[in-house]
Order: structure tokens, then C-alpha cells, then sequence
């Protein structure tokens, strides 16, 4: 059966140490010791294969190739990395950051669902326990949909996310598509960039153009 896989999913995968020969030396290093990798959005050139990245603990440091799917060992989706965050379980020395200690104070919150995730940074090392949030690491959360939210609604729930010393970045995804919910606030409902397998591009009606992927 097929693995199906999304943006922002965390795959352990298994790489032959003469695969990781033309990676740069930073890429190297990481696969070798957490063989973890970021699903992005960017089409593959065959059907079998997926474009992942690795991501170093510095900000220039990302790196993008394609595997076969066959070599996914295991798949953790940002709706279960979100799941396996448990804030008492951090070491001593991570809890102080701002993105744990904003994620504390939401988990439990009536506002967060099942259909938040969380990614960036903070999901990576939730996941494998690499040390990369910093402190001025954003909160990375998406927010699956499949129906239209009312504007006022996405409006609170914007100002609710915002209110824990750290900036909330939050995609609204569906399949291999998104948009900020912050742009689309300060836009008021009407323009946004999105983010597509096929690239981004200005959407003028973001719900026809997420949901149904199809521009108006």
C-alpha cells in the first residue's frame, strides 16, 4: 500500500552512508545521527518518490532531495508531535524557552483542537530530541481544514494564539496547500499568498483555492 505523506510530516527514513557523500557535511552529520526529515511541498519528478528536507540547527542550513518511499521507516504527522508533547518530560534546561513554555499554557485551551499540529522547530525536537529551539523560535503550528471558518472566528483564534509571548505562526492547510492566518487577518479575508506543490501564488478567494484547489 502507498504511504501517503503531507507537508510538514517528520519521516525517519534509512540512507546508505554512500548516498550522503554529496550532501554538504552539515546534512551528513544530522541524518547520521537522527535520520529525520521534513516532507515539503515540492512535486517530485516520479510518482514513487517524495522531496524532503534536512534542516540544521542554524537558519541557512536546509538542504532539499528526493527518496523513494520505500525507504520511510516511520511517519510522524504534526497532529501527533503536538500529542506527544508533554512539557514536565522536557530536560530542566528547555523549559524555560518561550515556545515550550507557550505551548504549556495552550495545551488544554478550548480554542486548540485535534486539528492543530505543531511543526518548525519546536515539532522537530519534540519528535527527536534534537536541541533546536531557540529563543527566538516562532510557535509553528498548522491548523488542518476542510470547510470554511468565518473570519471573525479565525480572527479570535488568532488573538487567543498571540497572547503567550511569542509570535504564532499558523498555516492553514489542507492536502499540499496553505496560507498564513496572519496575513489572511491583517488582509481581512481577501488576499494571500499560497502555498502550493506547484509554488506559490496570490489567491484571491484562499477558501475555493484551499479546499477545492481551484482558483475563482
Amino acid at each position: 500500500m502507498e504511504q501517503l505523506v503531507y507537508p510538514h510530516d517528520l519521516l525517519t527514513i534509512t540512507l546508505e552512508k554512500d548516498e550522503l557523500s554529496s550532501f554538504p557535511e552539515w546534512a551528513q552529520l544530522k541524518l547520521t545521527e537522527f535520520q529525520t526529515v521534513i516532507v515539503t511541498r515540492q512535486k517530485p519528478l516520479s510518482k514513487n518518490k517524495i522531496v524532503v528536507g534536512v534542516r540544521g540547527n542554524q537558519r541557512n542550513q536546509r538542504f532539499a532531495f528526493e527518496i523513494n518511499k520505500q525507504r520511510i521507516q516511520k511517519r510522524v504527522t504534526p497532529y501527533e508531535a503536538l500529542e506527544q508533547f508533554k512539557f514536565n518530560r522536557l530536560p530542566e534546561s528547555r523549559k524555560g524557552f518561550p515556545v515550550f513554555q507557550a505551548l504549556r499554557s495552550i495545551q488544554g485551551k478550548h480554542f486548540l483542537s485535534a486539528d492543530f499540529g505543531i511543526t518548525g522547530s519546536a515539532g522537530y525536537e519534540i519528535v527527536t530530541g534534537d536541541m533546536m529551539v531557540k529563543e527566538t523560535s516562532d510557535l509553528d503550528l498548522v491548523l488542518k481544514v476542510d470547510h470554511q471558518i468565518s473570519f471573525d472566528k479565525l480572527k479570535k483564534l488568532w488573538e487567543n494564539l498571540n497572547q503567550f509571548s511569542v509570535h504564532a505562526d499558523v498555516q492553514l492547510v489542507n492536502d499540499d496547500r496553505g496560507f498564513s492566518l496572519e496575513e489572511f487577518v491583517q488582509q481581512n479575508g481577501k488576499q494571500v499568498l499560497m502555498k502550493s506543490g506547484t509554488g506559490p501564488f496570490i489567491s484571491n478567494c484562499p477558501w475555493s483555492d484551499l479546499i477545492q484547489g481551484k482558483h475563482c
